[in-house]
């Protein structure tokens, strides 16, 4: 069993459903960090589910930074995904998988 710390996502989010990471086959994973930024002049709904299952529901203020704590430590199985809403909004997420 080995562990893998891992940047799965990094980017901003577009419209629509944005998947920020995908578990590989075999492979458990965990969040270990989920951070949300709005570098706009107005408020952005922000909605994150994990494996169909939505887990943050938020709106985040002009220039706002949040902390998506109710993420953390959160199991991702394999084949299943964490998925974002909330175009223009920055997100980076970080997991630990386990092989």
């Amino acid at each position: 069993m080995t562990i893998e710390y891992k940047q799965a996502y990094n980017d901003t989010l577009i419209a629509g459903s944005n998947t920020l990471y995908t578990a590989p086959a075999g492979t458990l994973a965990q969040i270990r960090a989920a951070t949300a930024h709005n570098p706009t002049a107005s408020p952005i709904a922000l909605a994150v589910s994990v494996g169909g299952n939505q887990f943050v529901e938020k709106t985040l203020a002009a220039d706002a930074t949040l902390i998506l704590s109710e993420l953390l430590n959160h199991q991702v199985n394999a084949a299943q995904t964490i998925t974002a809403t909330g175009e223009n909004l920055n997100v980076i997420l970080s997991v630990a998988e386990v092989v």
